[in-house]
This record gives structure tokens, C-alpha cells and sequence, in this order.
């Protein structure tokens, strides 16, 4: 007992030892113009913002779109994709596995009991016993072990959240490509069928000057040939809203047809144009991808 301090004593130091190096961000490149190495000064990011970011406003930002349907498909997206539903599942399982490794740096305790009562030949005669138990333990950090989990599982953790916004962003840049092709598609369909509807108020015409007589048959006929070549043009339009529209369905986890009615309802809307990129650094730009911060 008498060694006991001193033993104890000893081991004091040791756990104020860390295995292997700190992670230190690396320095800003000298060669870059001050102004861009002005915005590159933000702080290293630490687990709970990078949770706390995992929005469709602060992961995606497609705001400036400026359009409703754009955005009611792309907050459906956020909330029933089955492939950014289980990158939040993982993520779920990262912040479980971080609460874990930090665990281990404190005391644990537990408790137990149990009774049982037993009876003897004679029915009155009644025999109870209990018991309870209780223990604690404590691991001492010896040269940081876990303390070094611990730093792994919460930059696990960013790498997780980093995820769902990179999924978030792949999923929404779908949608707005997909969107994009949809609303291109209906303005080529109406194009194509007013061509068509001039195609054949020409070739009434061109009837008309031949059954007078006066002109011969060859205009008519080549006017029939713009009217079939312009109701070729059309099925082929129709086939490509068809495939955008099924493939918007699909990255917003609904059944086919789901969005038939709402998609072709507003098809004379205006053709989407997209937003101006932000005035900010190239570096800043590409240090915001997801799967540069993941790894």
C-alpha cells in the first residue's frame, strides 16, 4: 500500500503522452496573389459545424436558381433519396462511434441485481435472497491511445458529413441537369410543333396553287415532305421529356408517373438560366468540394 502513490505517481506523466504527431493544416502557397491568400485564412473545421451544415441551404444552395418547381424537386430530393438517406444513416453510425471513443477517456460504472425466492415441501415456507453489485473502472490513458481514437472517430466524423454534402450535391446537380433537359425539351417540342402547324398552312397553300392549275404538282409534293419531316422531328422530342421527367422521378424516390401532371402542367414556363458563379477565389471555390474536404 505504502507504493501504491508512488507507483501511481509515475503513471501520471505517461498519460500526458500522445502518440505520434498532431495534424497541423498545411501553410497557404506563397506564389498566391495576397487578395486569394486573404480568404484562405478560415479556421480548421471541427466535427460539430461540419454536422451542422448538412442542409439543403448550406450544402446545396441552389436558391439563386430562382425557380419553385426547381426547388419543390430539390428539397423532395433531400428528403427521399434512399442514397443521401443512407449517407445520413452512416452518419448516424460516425457520431455513435465518436460518442464511444470518448467514451473510454472517463470512469465507467455499472450496476447489477438480482432475486430469486424459492419454496420448500411446506407452502409456507418461503425463502427469498437478493443481491446487488457495483463496480467502476477507469483505463489510463497511457501515451494517448485513446485519446488518438478518439481525434480518428471525430475526423471520421467530418469525413461522414462531408459525405451527405457530397451525395447532397451530386443527387441536386442531377435534378438541375435533368430539370434543365426537361424544360429544354418541352421548348423544342413546342418549336417543333408550330414548325409543323407552318409546314401544313404552307402546304394548303401550295395545294391550292396547284389545283388552280397554274403551278405544277412538284411544290405540293415538296410541301409534303416538310410536313412529314417536320412530325418526325416530334416523337423523338417527346421521348426525351418522357426520360427526364422518369429519371426526376427516380431521384426523388417516387413511382413512376408521380410527377407527370405537375412537370407538364407549367411546360410554357421560361427556360432556366443559371446563376452567376460568387466572386470568391478559385482555391476558396475548390477547398468548398465535399470529397476535397472528406479527404
Amino acid at each position: 500500500m505504502k507504493t501504491t502513490p508512488l507507483f501511481l505517481c509515475t503513471l501520471l506523466p505517461l498519460c500526458g503522452c500522445l502518440l505520434g504527431p498532431d495534424h497541423v493544416r498545411p501553410e497557404t502557397p506563397v506564389g498566391l496573389p495576397e487578395a486569394f491568400r486573404t480568404t484562405l485564412a478560415a479556421a480548421a473545421p471541427d466535427a460539430a459545424a461540419a454536422v451542422s451544415t448538412n442542409d439543403v441551404a448550406a450544402a446545396v444552395g441552389w436558391a439563386a436558381w430562382n425557380d419553385p418547381t426547381l426547388q419543390t424537386l430539390l428539397e423532395t430530393a433531400t428528403a427521399s433519396n434512399l442514397t443521401i438517406r443512407a449517407s445520413l444513416t452512416r452518419l448516424a453510425q460516425s457520431r455513435a462511434t465518436l460518442a464511444e471513443s470518448r467514451a473510454s477517456l472517463f470512469p465507467s460504472l455499472s450496476a447489477s441485481g438480482s432475486g430469486s425466492r424459492t419454496r420448500s415441501y411446506d407452502p409456507k415456507d418461503y425463502a427469498s435472497s437478493y443481491q446487488g453489485g457495483l463496480s467502476a473502472g477507469w483505463e489510463l490513458d497511457l501515451f494517448g491511445r485513446n485519446r488518438r481514437l478518439a481525434e480518428a472517430s471525430e475526423a471520421e466524423l467530418l469525413a461522414a458529413g462531408y459525405t451527405v454534402e457530397d451525395t447532397m450535391l451530386s443527387v441536386c446537380s442531377e435534378i438541375v441537369t435533368d430539370y434543365v433537359a426537361l424544360r429544354y425539351a418541352q421548348a423544342s417540342l413546342r418549336l417543333a410543333l408550330e414548325t409543323l402547324e407552318a409546314e401544313e398552312a404552307s402546304a394548303e397553300i401550295a395545294r391550292a396553287r396547284a389545283a388552280s392549275g397554274f403551278y405544277a404538282g412538284l411544290e405540293a409534293d415538296a410541301a409534303e415532305a416538310s410536313i412529314a419531316s417536320a412530325r418526325a422531328a416530334i416523337p423523338p422530342r417527346q421521348a426525351a421529356i418522357a426520360s427526364a421527367v422518369r429519371a426526376l422521378e427516380q431521384l426523388c424516390a417516387l413511382p413512376p408517373f408521380a410527377l407527370e401532371e405537375t412537370l407538364s402542367g407549367d411546360a410554357d414556363a421560361a427556360l432556366p438560366v443559371a446563376p452567376a458563379p460568387p466572386g470568391t477565389a478559385p482555391a476558396e471555390v475548390l477547398a468548398r468540394r465535399p470529397d476535397v474536404r472528406i479527404a
